[in-house]
């Protein structure tokens, strides 16, 4: 059976931070190890640290609608 020779990997925790009118499209991992991602919601670019905290970086332009 394939699955017999598969290293067992450690169990991964999965937490969830909620940010208001948030709509995340692309995301990236910074040299720091922090992610950044794109915020169509609030028209942002947003930086999530490991300890958990969110950074908006509001686009100066209105609608201006972050993808990638």
């Amino acid at each position: 059976m394939l699955a017999g020779l598969m290293p067992v990997s450690a169990a991964v925790l999965i937490v969830e931070y909620a940010i208001p009118n948030s709509g995340p499209n692309g995301i990236v991992t910074g040299p720091d190890g922090n992610l950044w991602f794109t915020d169509a919601g609030n028209n942002s670019i947003d930086r999530f640290t490991l300890s958990g905290t969110v950074t908006s970086y509001p686009l100066p332009m209105a609608n201006t609608i972050p993808s990638e």
